[in-house]
């Protein structure tokens, strides 16, 4: 029979990343004095909703769920009628399904098979309880076929899977025979924590298919399992002198889940010497540094081979391992002729203040490249931050000189509240360079001072678009109080400067406008603008739109619009709500980069407008998805402040893949630049544009 204990296993680890990054700073009630009553937790979940804490519900969910009885399971069905939150839903009926009589009710989940965890625990409940489940199963999977209702074939697939009676994974085998090659691909990836031979024998099967993405799944799944033949393919698929690209992400999966020693040039290879995306690296490495044998390797054999891909992987191998020898490993690198790979163990050393690197940094400042020195300036902040001599070279970097060092030199000072830097604080406002005027803006943020709000208000009384909006966010951050135009200010400071006292820092954002003391702080651009796109207000007047245009853009939302068409319309009327001064580009991305122009337009009369739009309307999606070639590109342009960036998946191509390793170029590139991102994410709560967004000052929001 089915083990829904297992199920609920399998199903809390489609969920746990999010579910972990919100709850682990949460207290957990259960584990902590007196538990608490069933109703007092659901008066938690409720009230949670009111306030819209997603945390709250989170840890009181899991509380309720820990109580295993009737009245616990009946309040987790009642509070399932009115939750809209898909991963509360799946928990709450999962909970729910130790309850007898609810055949109904999940007929209705499985028909109506909108949310994935909901569909499975329906599937299993029905399989097991329902005196002619199987058939019922059978019949629903059958009824599925040909039609794109796959989340029902697969939750009768993963019931019949995780069940011990033989005449379910018989039936289990057959359905899965049924399918096509690509319908049964989408499916596998459920089976990833399923065992017994009855699904090795799929697997098998599936690893002869010609379809990539199947067989792919099947080597993956069977290594992890330690299956002896499906690991001396993956080590000879990694080995050929032309590997299958298309199977490569699978092969660097299967090689972790089971590494030896004689893998790690493999897995080094596929990782850092091809364009394979996967949003799972780092946690692969993380996990592969705690094998016994990875730091022996890294520090020998690895920073010593000859591929110069395997000598970068041993590189990202060193910066988790803290001992001397890894320490010395890197700095072995520090030699490299690779320049990146000598820069990223320059700088790994640098962030652990190990002075070898010193004079390392000293000759990269004064010989290198622009963006070689502001790399050396940025270590030697870390080895020398502290020191009297360092700060008064980063005064002398701020005053003159290149901007982007100047820019740096600004932030590292800010960073260590050099109030020196104040002095400069009327050059930059006034500077013609919009980036110093930004610089100084933030500097009289960072490094509070009274008297540097007078000066923030004649800044607001010229200043317009972003520069404007910055300068308010500074007044609002230095006074607590929230006024949009430069008047105002200037009354206020007039009637009150003079006793007005400097309150303390606020607590950082929580990234909805609320402080971490819970107060919302009031929008201080209300009204400013009628500009928007997906909620966000437009105040900048140079801004470039970069926007995914990828396969999965093609899906349909409840309108029966594809995602890409509701995002051509918001553009559109961003674009026309917009101030006709406004200097604009747009850029679609799916595999390449498809910029409007080759840099931003006017949109001052209604014919460019009109081009605009027929640009964007005749975009269709196809392709992958090259976050990094779009960014750069928008990034090209010297008048922009403000990008917009909206996708709905992870990086899937272009020269970075990896989400962290992207946001940590874009934001490198933008140390010279100051330009705000805002990130939209359709569908999923992506990390990687919350962080980019965060990182430059921008919003972040999940459609």
């Amino acid at each position: 029979m089915i083990d829904f204990r297992l199920l609920g296993a399998l199903r809390t680890l489609l969920c746990l990343a999010v579910f972990v990054s919100v709850a682990i700073s949460l207290p957990a009630q259960g584990f902590q004095g007196k538990q608490r009553s069933v109703p007092e937790i659901v008066e938690r979940i409720l009230a949670g909703r009111k306030m819209t804490s997603t945390g709250q519900r989170y840890g009181a969910s899991g509380d309720l769920v820990r109580i295993e009885t009737d009245e616990a399971r009946r309040a987790s069905l009642e509070l399932l009628e009115t939750e809209d939150n898909a991963y509360l839903r799946g928990r709450f009926l999962a909970h729910a399904a130790g309850l007898a009589g609810l055949e109904d009710r999940m007929r209705r989940e499985l028909d109506d098979a909108s949310n994935a965890t909901c569909a499975e625990t329906a599937a299993a409940y029905l399989l097991e309880h329902e005196t002619r489940g199987r058939a019922r199963l059978s019949e629903i999977f059958d009824a599925a076929a040909g039609t794109k209702r796959i989340v029902q074939q697969q939750a009768v697939l993963l019931a019949l899977a995780s069940s011990d009676a033989a005449e379910d994974q018989a039936l289990f085998s057959k359905k899965c025979a049924s399918l096509k090659s690509a319908e049964l691909a989408r499916v596998f990836t459920r089976f990833r924590d399923v065992k017994g031979p009855h699904i090795d024998a799929v697997r098998h099967k599936a690893l002869k298919d010609s379809y990539a993405p199947l067989r792919g799944a099947a080597l993956e799944q069977l290594c992890a399992t330690g299956d002896a033949e499906a690991l001396q393919l993956a080590r000879e698929l990694a080995d050929a002198g032309k590997p299958d690209a298309a199977m490569l992400r699978f092969v660097a999966l299967a090689l972790f889940a089971r590494p030896t020693v004689e893998d790690l040039p493999r897995i080094a290879r596929i990782v850092e010497g091809s364009a394979v995306a996967n949003t799972s690296w780092k946690y692969q490495l993380d996990k592969l540094a705690k094998e016994p044998f990875v730091e022996t390797w890294a520090t020998t054999s690895g920073v010593q081979d000859k591929d110069p891909a395997v000598r970068a992987f041993a590189c990202g191998v060193l910066e988790r391992f803290e001992s001397e020898a890894a320490s010395d490993a890197l700095f072995a690198l520090t030699q490299s002729k690779q320049p990146e790979l000598r820069r990223r163990a320059i700088l790994a050393l640098a962030k652990r203040k190990d002075m070898r690197v010193s004079d390392a940094l000293e000759k990269a400042f004064a010989k290198g490249d622009l963006e070689l020195r502001i790399d050396a300036l940025e270590g030697l902040a870390l080895l020398h931050g502290d020191e009297e001599a360092f700060h008064e070279r980063l005064l002398d970097l701020a005053s003159s000189g290149k901007t982007p060092l100047r820019l740096v030199a600004l932030g590292l000072g800010a960073e260590r509240q050099l109030t020196k830097l104040l002095d400069m604080l009327p050059d930059l406002l006034a500077s013609k360079d919009w980036r110093l005027r930004v610089a100084g803006i933030h500097l009289a943020r960072d490094v509070r001072a009274k008297a540097s709000i007078p000066q923030l208000i004649a800044c607001l009384e010229k200043e317009d678009g972003r520069l404007a909006e910055d300068a308010r966010e500074a007044l609002a951050s230095l006074t607590r109080l929230y006024y949009q135009r430069a008047k105002d200010w200037k009354r206020w400071w007039e009637r009150e400067g003079e006793r007005f006292e400097l309150p303390p820092p606020e607590k950082k954002d929580d990234g909805k406008g609320r402080k971490r003391d819970g107060a919302r702080r009031p929008d201080a651009s209300a009204g400013l603008t009628s500009a928007s796109f997906y909620g966000i207000p437009v105040l900048s007047d140079r801004v470039v739109y970069c926007i995914d245009m990828s396969g999965s853009m093609n899906a349909k939302i409840g309108t029966g619009l594809t995602r890409l068409e509701v995002a051509q319309g918001a553009l559109v009327s961003a674009l026309k709500a917009s101030p006709k001064k406004s200097l604009v580009n747009v850029v679609f991305f799916e595999n390449g980069v498809h910029p409007y122009g080759k840099k931003s337009v006017r949109i001052d009369n209604k014919a460019k407008l009109a081009d605009v739009e027929k640009f964007a309307r005749r975009q269709k999606p196809r392709g992958g998805t090259n976050i990094h070639g779009a960014l750069v590109a928008a990034m090209e342009d010297p008048d922009v402040d403000t990008i917009f960036l909206l996708s709905d998946g992870a990086p899937s191509s272009g020269e970075i893949t990896d989400p962290k390793l992207l946001v940590d170029d874009i934001l490198r590139r933008n140390r010279s630049r100051r330009i705000v991102f805002h990130c939209i994410s359709i569908g999923s709560n992506s990390a990687m544009l919350r962080r980019l967004a965060e990182e430059t000052g921008g919003k972040f929001t999940q459609q």
